[in-house]
């Protein structure tokens, strides 16, 4: 796990590039804890920049891709206790 400038160390992260261009690349990141801006410090860490941020899915469940900003629909019932059964 990556060290944050706090102290704090991330648990390990899976990392896969999915694209390189000249001057960047893209990637999918999947963390396992959901700390302030960890992403973005994670990079930050290793002297790199986030420059596009996008969450396709949380705690195992995929975000609806055809969502535009700002849009949302309701959980079902299975999604609602599947999301909050560890709280």
């Amino acid at each position: 796990g990556v060290i944050l400038d706090n102290g704090y160390k991330c648990k390990p992260a899976n990392l896969k590039v999915l694209e390189v261009f000249d001057d960047s690349c893209e990637v999918e990141i999947e963390i396992f804890e959901g700390k302030f801006h960890q992403v973005k410090k994670m990079v930050e860490a290793c002297n790199k920049k986030v420059t596009y941020l996008k969450r396709i899915s949380i705690k195992g469940l995929a975000l609806d891709r055809s969502l535009q900003l700002g849009d949302f629909r309701e959980l079902t019932k299975e999604e609602f206790i599947d999301l909050t059964k560890e709280l």
